[in-house]
């Protein structure tokens, strides 16, 4: 499903998705967004090539604030 919509409105980035996440409450995506301050669903975490986050964002992001935010950081 998560590919799907990925593939539907062209994010060529990558977006990770707990495929071990199961019915009895385990997934690493709710440890993940509590060690990164998440306080609102949707989070965007810009992370550099070093592995250095850069930016939080909380909320929708437009494509083009997305790919703009993506060039800053790559050109550092």
């Amino acid at each position: 499903q998560v590919r799907r919509y990925v593939d539907s409105v062209g994010i060529s980035y990558p977006v990770w998705v707990d495929a071990d996440a199961n019915d009895f409450g385990f997934d690493r995506t709710q440890t993940i967004f509590s060690s990164y301050c998440g306080v609102g669903l949707p989070t965007t975490l810009f992370i550099d090539r070093g592995g250095i986050i850069r930016r939080i964002y909380v909320g929708e992001l437009s494509r083009g604030f997305v790919e703009s935010e993506i060039k800053r950081i790559l050109a550092r």
